[in-house]
């Protein structure tokens, strides 16, 4: 019967216990942004042809809510390091992230939201896109076992 008539008391508890979690979330995202955006900028780098760049970055933890995500300002795209101009740039774009995936340490992107940007896309005489272009990949040389490893269908 106590119990009931300090009800309040256990929901204040709850409330609080609950703050704490999203409060620790919170430093534990800030303190950890610069290893998710090199880690993320390295894996983008590495599996595409051309070269991405960002010129700063912050924490927005509401912008793809249910989400954790990460504002990349200015992302621009280059077909080439030696590229003046960017293929397509943005002024904003948040990479949203599931928070326990995250804290795992890894990046399982789950939604993209971009806003503001500009793409500079060009057909060139011969049929191409500048876009297209940048982003083929140079074919590599697959060993007889990744060969049957892509075929195997379970």
């Amino acid at each position: 019967m106590k119990i009931l008539k300090n009800w309040w008391k256990y929901l204040l508890i709850l409330v609080a216990l609950l703050v704490a979690v999203g409060a620790s979330a919170i430093v534990w995202v800030n303190q950890n942004q610069e290893r998710v955006i090199n880690e993320l900028l390295v894996e983008l780098n590495k599996k595409q042809p051309g070269k991405y760049e960002i010129t700063g970055s912050h924490v927005a933890f509401f912008e793809t809510y249910p989400y954790v995500s990460i504002d990349l300002e200015n992302l621009s795209f280059y077909a080439l390091e030696k590229d003046t101009t960017p293929i397509y740039q943005f002024s904003d774009v948040y990479v949203g992230f599931s928070f326990d995936k995250l804290f795992n340490g890894k990046l399982d992107i789950k939604k993209i939201v971009v806003e503001n940007g500009s793409i500079d896309i060009v057909h060139y005489e011969d049929g191409t896109w500048n876009l297209l272009k940048a982003k083929e990949t140079i074919p590599t040389e697959t060993t007889e076992e990744e060969n049957e490893e892509a075929l195997a269908l379970n």
